[in-house]
């Protein structure tokens, strides 16, 4: 009876020893299946606070976007006015060097309304009939050239 009660005891601490470690293999399993899902949902809030903050960044960039857009319509405005500006002036360079060759024609006129005016005299004080028909006609061509545009 010893010996038989001696493998009920044995089979007793090992039937003890079996459950402990069947139960503490329950108890990490469902450990284990929590953390699990503790996991799952972390993940899940992590992806939601990621999706949350990735719209906000696309709209805000979007909206830099935009307004870039518009700050370069507005810069070619203001290059479509500069170059307006810029034809503006050349006109006026172009008027600018064409000043010496104004004067220079308007001091030819002068000399040669000066020319005319003493032909004139010349022809009106001179008695001799042959000087002052040579005279009257230096006076004529005097006065086609004062008529003839300035080339």
């Amino acid at each position: 009876m010893g010996d038989n009660n001696a493998e009920k005891i044995v089979s007793l601490i090992d039937y003890t020893k079996d459950n402990a470690e069947a139960g503490s293999g329950t108890k990490a399993a469902r450990a284990e299946a929590e953390t699990s899902r503790d996991m799952g949902k972390a993940a899940l809030i992590l992806t939601l606070i990621l999706v949350v903050m990735l719209s906000v960044f696309y709209f805000k960039l979007s909206d830099k976007i935009d307004r870039a857009g518009k700050d370069m319509d507005a810069l070619r405005g203001g290059v479509a006015g500069l170059s307006q500006n810029v034809a503006a002036l050349d006109g006026r360079v172009n008027q600018v060097e064409n000043i010496p060759a104004k004067s220079k024609q308007m001091v030819l006129n002068a000399l040669i309304q000066e020319m005319s005016q003493k032909a004139a005299f010349l022809s009106a004080e001179t008695a001799d009939p042959a000087q002052k028909e040579k005279l009257d006609k230096a006076l004529e061509l005097l006065k086609q050239a004062t008529a003839a545009p300035a080339e």
